[in-house]
């Protein structure tokens, strides 16, 4: 148990005005810990906070931290690079966005900016005397408007000044009267800014725990704070090396430079925490003890190189073994981290035997949904592959992901947010047996097209009085994989399928192993040839027995699928739950 403090932080409340921040940062003195996040604020929140202030509205208590200690800090402050500390920090606990708005702003020119800005164009600031809708503060493309000035040089005379013989200029003599009402608006808008004043809590200890722990718990229902990041602050306090997020951000970039698609920051957290033998689930890391803190400070380098080597490594063999195109169609993320956790910690190839029992594994996980969605199965199933994959001489079988391994029935409705529906259609792209450079070709379409791949054959009415068939037109009977679209990105994603899949017949055997792909048969054709040429009810009774023809074929290629991995076919048709994070662009069924 975690031993008593015996030491409580002095809190001092104080006011400052903007040229007191403004100084403080010039001095080197205004920093933010190691342990805070970047910052994260985009315009709108920019140009948000300086119409409160404007307006003399309350922006929040900032809290300073103040140490005899010398403490690790960040050498930029929004887009600024700061100089050398002359010491006496003053360490931002709460209201970084805040304070680095402010000073990026009004600061922009005067000091050295930081090597890395992501959006530069952010802190230069207009304020337009003559905004329309109360919109004064405004980001500009392009000339500004003559009622414009940057919000920086509101603060300096000699600017204001400056400006004000430039707007004289610039207007015609007979608007000589609307020169000087925007002049005024001006002056009255520096008054206003120059006369702010902000609240701050200095807050004094030299017990760094304590500084952390104040920085979680304010944080711990914040909006802008991560996961990763809250353990970071509490993992990394000390300073040293990268923070854990930074790490994440590092490896999510080489996922997706290695062209795998989107990969969850929250998935890359929980291996982490795994390798570190802790909660993959947690939330509150101020309640970890000193003792398990400690331990993740001391083993977090190696933790994260395993981590990275387990993703990295289960993602190739998840597509060169398994046949993934795209994280986009992995149902779930539990699956790599259990893949990942399996793989991290060994040395070596593993054998043919080994491949076949984990893709075995892979397509259990896939169907019989990984887990239950339960944490602790998810976790006492992680533990297990990291186990196996570490011990030559385990001989146990992998984990099963569900007691029950019990497959649901093939989904009825065509929704990638359903994880069911996302794992049809991944297994029904294995059966295309894709060569690898095909394959990455259809992971990087999928990459960039997410739902807009799988594309209507027939449109759908909402004014049909056939229930079945209603059913049928937003089932994955009606979809096809867009592959046309791959080499020819002129073609609309809207577009319908019929006309093409009708014209593939006639272009040889190509066409025809494409029309195998997608399940479309000499009977279908046939009857996609009638449908083309009727209307009203004959046309939706021809779409009904079509679609009920391809869907029997796409049932079948599953229950095939299903069979050579030990897995026992289910009966019918049902909807899908809807139960992935991802989002996905669904058109509306009156598309």
């Amino acid at each position: 148990m975690d031993q008593e403090r015996e030491t409580t932080p002095e809190v001092k409340p104080q006011i400052a005005n903007l040229a007191d921040l403004l100084k403080w940062t010039q001095q080197g003195r205004l920093r933010c810990p190691m342990f805070q996040r970047p910052f994260r604020w985009d315009r709108a929140r920019v140009r948000e906070l300086f119409d409160s202030i404007l307006k003399q509205y309350p922006i929040g208590t900032l809290l300073i931290w103040k140490s005899q200690t010398v403490r690790p800090s960040r050498p930029a402050l929004g887009p600024l690079k700061l100089p050398n500390s002359p010491g006496d920090d003053m360490l931002v606990i709460d209201g970084q966005q805040r304070v680095s708005a402010i000073a990026g702003v009004l600061l922009k020119g005067r000091m050295e900016a930081s090597e890395d800005i992501e959006d530069p164009g952010m802190w230069d600031l207009w304020f337009d005397a003559e905004g329309k809708d109360g919109q004064v503060f405004r980001h500009i493309t392009g000339s500004p408007p003559p009622s414009s000035i940057l919000v920086r040089d509101l603060l300096h005379m000699g600017k204001l000044l400056q400006e004000g013989k430039r707007l004289s200029t610039q207007l015609p003599r007979e608007e000589e009267d609307r020169a000087g009402r925007i002049m005024e608006v001006w002056q009255a808008a520096a008054t206003a800014l120059t006369s702010y004043r902000l609240p701050y809590v200095e807050f004094l200890t030299d017990d760094l725990d304590i500084a952390v722990d104040s920085f979680t718990r304010l944080n711990r229902r914040g909006m802008d704070i991560t996961a990763d990041e809250m353990f970071s602050a509490l993992s990394e306090s000390d300073g040293s090396g990268p923070r854990l997020a930074e790490h994440i951000d590092g490896i999510l970039r080489e996922v997706r430079d290695a062209g795998y698609g989107p990969l969850d920051r929250p998935a890359v957290l929980r291996l982490i925490l795994v390798e570190l033998d802790l909660d993959p689930f947690g939330t509150d890391w101020s309640q970890l003890g000193r003792k398990s803190l400690n331990k993740a400070r001391k083993n977090l380098d190696d933790a994260v190189a395993r981590s990275r080597k387990g993703l990295l490594t289960g993602l190739r063999y998840l597509q060169t073994d398994v046949g993934l195109p795209s994280l986009r169609l992995l149902p779930y993320s539990g699956i790599l981290v259990g893949i990942a956790c399996y793989l991290g910690g060994r040395e070596g190839p593993y054998a043919e035997k080994e491949r076949e029992c984990l893709r075995e594994w892979v397509w259990h996980a896939t169907f019989a949904g990984f887990a239950d969605g339960n944490p602790s199965r998810s976790t006492e199933v992680w533990r297990a592959l990291q186990k196996a994959g570490r011990d030559t001489e385990y001989t146990q079988p992998l984990p099963k992901v569900s007691p029950r391994a019990a497959v649901t029935p093939y989904p009825s409705r065509h929704d990638l947010r359903a994880a069911r529906v996302v794992a049809s259609q991944w297994a029904d792209l294995v059966s295309w047996k894709m060569e690898e450079q095909e394959l990455r070709q259809v992971g990087r379409h999928l990459n960039v097209g997410g739902a807009d791949c799988f594309i209507r054959i027939f449109r759908p009415r909402s004014t049909t009085t056939d229930p079945e068939l209603k059913e049928l037109l937003s089932s994955p009977a009606n979809r096809v994989f867009d592959w046309w679209s791959m080499d020819n990105p002129d073609i609309s994603r809207r577009e319908l399928a019929i006309r093409r899949l009708i014209d593939l017949s006639g272009e040889g055997e190509g066409s025809t192993r494409w029309l195998t792909r997608l399940h479309i048969d000499e009977k279908g054709l046939e009857l996609l040839r009638a449908v083309n040429s009727k209307e009203g009810s004959a046309r939706e009774s021809l779409e009904k027995s079509f679609l009920l023809h391809r869907q029997t074929l796409l049932i079948a290629a599953e229950h095939d699928h299903l069979r050579r991995y030990n897995l026992s076919p289910p009966a019918g048709v049902a909807p899908p739950a809807l139960d992935r994070q991802e989002e996905y662009s669904v058109p509306p069924d009156d598309l």
